[in-house]
């Protein structure tokens, strides 16, 4: 066996990577990480950015989920609903179109009249006297 293979480097400080990382060289990049870093501030502080890290996760977990069978399922229920919204606008729309052109009945032209009758209310009595009482 070649023992090159098995070989793990040792793990650096963060002070040596940010010395010896290329990357890390360039002006723009350093401008970069402090603005980060200046805004990210207050979220490290008030312990909000844990909350961000269980989203994550929790979204990573939903995608982990997601087989094909859960992604048939969804579209299944989305397209039975979206037809039944359909159908439902339809019969409405159908409905508001039928009820336009149906002509009113002439015995249905009295009925306001006869409302107005039956909505009267009832006299008011004198001192809250009812009889019977």
């Amino acid at each position: 066996m070649n023992d090159e293979s098995t070989t793990v480097a040792a793990p650096q400080s963060l002070e040596q990577l940010l010395k010896t990382s290329p990357e890390l060289q360039d002006q723009a990049t350093l401008d970069g990480l402090s603005d980060l870093i200046t805004k990210a501030a207050p979220i490290i502080q008030g312990r909000r950015l844990h909350n961000i890290i269980d989203l994550l996760a929790a979204t990573s977990d939903v995608i982990e989920m997601a087989d094909d069978n859960m992604v048939q399922k969804l579209m299944a229920l989305y397209e039975e609903g979206i037809g039944g919204a359909w159908a439902i606008s339809n019969a409405l729309r159908y409905a508001a179109v039928q009820a336009a052109h149906d002509e009113i009945p002439a015995d249905n032209l009295a009925k306001p009249a006869a409302v107005k009758q039956r909505r009267r209310r009832p006299p008011r009595l004198k001192y809250g006297y009812k009889p019977g009482c």
